[in-house]
């Protein structure tokens, strides 16, 4: 087991702290060929700190896959609805057209959320990316 420090931003470290988020997903680097599973940079067991806050996680599962094979639960996983109010309905609607979603999915959120971090083609580029299952391990003191 190890320990990594991990940034979250306010949002997310709310949705974390609410138990809406429980799904991070990380850029696989670098970008393997032909779908060559690297070695993951974070284990099962292994502990996350939340960089500037009091918030340990607990890594429960990690897989590799493709950033567009998110699913609405993982999407939803994401935390998402933190995300409410952020972007406007015709960016929103928008997506959930391009992407086959339904208005009212979390899915076409996290497009948008993703977009915001990594750039607007990132999404259309499919990178490999780490998904990082995680629960709330400790907030506060030791």
């Amino acid at each position: 087991m190890a320990e990594h420090a991990i940034k979250f931003t306010s949002e997310m470290i709310g949705a974390i702290l609410g138990h809406e988020k429980t799904q991070t997903r990380r850029l696989v680097k670098p970008q393997p060929a032909n779908g060559e599973q690297p070695p993951p940079k974070y284990q099962i067991g292994d502990i996350l700190w939340i960089e500037s806050t009091d918030v340990w996680l607990e890594v429960t599962a990690v897989r590799m896959e493709r950033l567009n094979n998110i699913s609405e639960d993982d999407a939803d996983a994401e935390g998402v609805l933190a995300c409410d109010g952020m972007f406007n309905d015709a960016d929103y609607c928008r997506i959930a057209k391009e992407i086959g979603s339904a208005i009212g999915d979390p899915k076409p959120c996290f497009v948008l959320l993703w977009q915001s971090i990594y750039g607007p083609e990132s999404w259309s580029q499919n990178p490999w990316v780490w998904v990082i299952e995680f629960k709330v391990a400790q907030v506060g003191g030791e």
